[in-house]
């Protein structure tokens, strides 16, 4: 718990202003915790299960730092609920954080946030689209047991040079692309954020001649490609992110951070009129850590050290074919992937230091198309998995079915069968890339998750309105999840090895989802709504009586409206605004204390502090694991965005506030002094970005 004060406290002096943490509020003041901001909006063909947007629609909507976000995007869509609040814990359809799956660029990515999970670590100016998927997904993906994101970047041959640079008071960031002829293009953009050097000078103790805070946040990516005079498509990345924070408070120091490499080469080519045969190979590197150092006051030795960290790296090679059949196509592939994991828990002289490692080997065909009228895609995935000392074989099957009822009403029906073989120990729910992850083993098999959803979407596009709506229910059974048996255990605050202090269960997840898209002249807004429930059961949890999961949450509403206000050739501006409404979230607090047995020497006073003695009289009196649901979260938030076009440069100037009515949606309750209270995290919290597009 010092570490998550401690943590909290970092996000203070980072990101808030002067206004501060927000403080402790009676609980009689409902508030809460979380989530998105002014997101963008879903393209068409959007249904229940296949949300396409282009982040250009987004760039003008605000997060909490005021940076346009495709993964944030996500939070404001029909199934999914969010973790602590403003950051990118995404829980998809009842299932864990851990269990979704980012690609960028036909790449895997393990960590997907900055600035404590504020944000994504993919610069905006240099993606092309993004897609979500919570079902019906291709049989191309693997190793995910909930949802596919994929980011495709632009890096195209032939195309113009176009540079962008963007500042806001916490990012800064140029993106450069362009082409040599027709045959060789490229895309490269960098951020960086300034917060971490700005806190260093703040809290520089002169006395003492070292600053009380340091980090380093960053993220650059790099493209190319190139067309060879016989048709050969060559393409390269290398990507490359990286967060760190320390700080130090009296004897006590924090450190947290982390980083992702990521490299690959493509080739693609089409060898006759309905055949395409591609190739990909690609690697990542990972690592993460938290630590605590306790130190001596007078000497500044360090006494105690305390460290969770984790590292993953992964090489993959893909090969497939598409083959055009009438109205659709037939995917045929294969891939090789190894993975090697590095998990660690040092507490003082204990340390144990893991090294683990698996293979997966992947054999997948798909039929994607049209019969009839009736849009279909149906896959198998056959997977051969290792790791030391076990194997196993298993098949994933995907399938979606979206049928015309009328010329404008459809009926949407997917089915999905998968298999993670990797798993992610959550802590906090924050999208912090810092959780534990491990292969599965014998002890910790591969999660399972049997998943359906049926629903109906309508779609009308008649000039100068366009509608589309989709509403429908799901089913999910998740198998094989893995937890730590105490909130503690979160931190390693008992020197516990992973292996030592997780619990093996299952979930299940249900509820109904409806969305409504609406363009109109110059007017556009979404909603989203989801009723769900989701469960966990654990043998070693609650008495191994089943308990509601920590996210969630029965309701869940998000709207973001936009307005066009001023539209001219040169000159436009757009007034946004976002409202988000959730139940709150679950949490296992103290409901009472009683007075244990009073032994006579508890009463001498002088030689026992009084904070002892209390522990020692007194006991808590827990309610059931999640049995408190604290209040609802409401947050409001407003942007006005100016775009002017010039001869040779376009600006933009976005000003947004996040939690424009500053409400206090606690993130945690507590009893102190006999009086119930709340701890919330993000007030009010205003931010400008400027864009130059030149």
């Amino acid at each position: 718990m010092q570490r998550l004060v401690l943590y909290i406290g970092i996000i203070g002096v980072l990101l808030l202003p002067s206004t501060g943490l927000s403080a402790q509020t009676d609980l009689s003041e409902p508030q809460q915790l979380d989530s998105s901001v002014v997101q963008a909006k879903v393209n068409a063909p959007s249904r229940g299960n296949l949300y396409l947007y282009n982040p250009k629609r987004a760039f003008n909507t605000i997060s909490v730092i005021g940076e346009p976000d495709v993964l944030r995007h996500i939070t404001s869509l029909p199934g999914v609920s969010t973790g602590v609040e403003g950051t990118l814990g995404m829980f998809v359809r009842g299932a864990g954080n851990g269990s979704n799956r980012t690609d960028f660029n036909g790449v895997p990515m393990t960590s997907t946030s900055h600035l404590l999970g504020m944000l994504s670590s993919f610069s905006p100016e240099i993606i092309e689209s993004a897609e979500f998927r919570p079902g019906g997904i291709s049989a191309e993906h693997g190793d995910l047991s909930s949802s596919i994101v994929s980011i495709q970047a632009r890096n195209h041959p032939g195309q113009g040079f176009d540079s962008k640079l963007t500042l806001s008071p916490y990012l800064a960031g140029l993106a450069l692309s362009g082409s040599a002829g027709n045959r060789f293009g490229y895309s490269v953009a960098a951020r960086g954020s300034a917060l971490p050097y700005i806190g260093k000078k703040v809290m520089y103790d002169y006395s003492e001649g070292y600053s009380q805070m340091d980090g380093q946040v960053y993220d650059m990516t790099a493209l190319v490609a190139w067309v060879s005079p016989w048709g050969d498509q060559v393409d390269a990345m290398y990507y490359r992110s990286r967060d760190y924070y320390a700080f130090s408070q009296g004897a006590v120091g924090l450190s947290l951070g982390w980083e992702q490499d990521a490299w690959k080469v493509g080739w693609r080519r089409q060898f006759f009129e309905n055949l395409e045969i591609a190739a990909q190979v690609y690697g990542t590197g990972f690592s993460a850590v938290q630590g605590q150092d306790d130190r001596h006051r007078m000497t500044g030795e360090v006494l105690t050290h305390m460290e969770v960290s984790n590292a993953k790296h992964e090489q993959g090679v893909n090969l497939s074919g598409r083959y055009a059949v009438g109205t659709g196509a037939l995917l045929v592939g294969v891939q090789s992937v190894s993975d090697a994991f590095s998990p660690s828990n040092v507490k003082g002289e204990w340390s144990g230091v893991q090294h683990l490692s698996s293979r997966i080997r992947s054999f997948f065909v798909q039929y994607e198309g049209s019969l009839g009228g009736t849009e279909l895609l149906g896959g198998l995935r056959a997977v051969r998995f290792s790791s030391k000392g076990y194997s196993s074989t298993d098949a994933d099957v995907h399938f979606k079915a979206d049928i015309p009822l009328s010329r404008r009403l459809g009926l949407e029906i997917t089915a999905d069968r998968m298999t993670q073989y990797h798993h992610t120990i959550e802590g906090m729910a924050t999208g912090w890339s810092v959780d534990v992850m491990i292969p599965a083993m014998s002890a910790l098999p591969q999660e399972r998750t049997h998943s359906a959803y049926a629903g109906l979407f309508y779609v009308r596009n008649t000039d100068p309105v366009s509608i589309h709506l989709t509403g429908g229910v799901y089913f999910r059974d998740m198998r094989n999840l893995v937890s730590y048996i105490r909130a503690t255990d979160t931190f390693g605050m008992f020197g516990l090895s992973w292996d030592l202090s997780t619990d093996r269960g299952s979930g299940t997840s249900y509820g109904g989802e409806f969305s409504a898209e609406v363009d109109w002249n110059r007017l556009g807004a979404t909603l989203a709504y989801t009723l769900s429930r989701t469960d966990r059961v654990f043998p070693q949890i609650n008495g191994g009586v089943p308990f509601p999961s920590k996210f969630d949450r029965r309701h869940v509403l998000d709207f973001q409206g936009r307005f066009q206000t001023v539209r001219r050739p040169r000159h436009q501006e757009y007034l946004n605004l976002a409202v988000a409404w959730y139940s709150g979230s679950r949490a296992t607090v103290t409901v009472s204390y009683y007075e244990g047995y009073q032994m006579p020497f508890h009463y001498i006073e002088s030689t026992i502090p009084s904070a002892m003695m209390r522990n020692a009289l007194y006991r808590q009196e827990m309610t059931a694991v999640n049995g408190f649901r604290l209040p609802d979260y409401f947050r409001l938030d407003v942007a006005y965005t100016f775009v002017f076009h010039g001869r040779r440069l376009d600006h933009e100037l976005a000003v947004s506030v996040f939690n424009a009515t500053n409400r206090h949606n606690p993130y945690m309750v507590f009893n102190q002094d006999g009086k119930w209270k709340s701890l919330s995290l993000l007030p009010v919290m205003p931010s400008l970005r400027y864009t130059m597009d030149f």
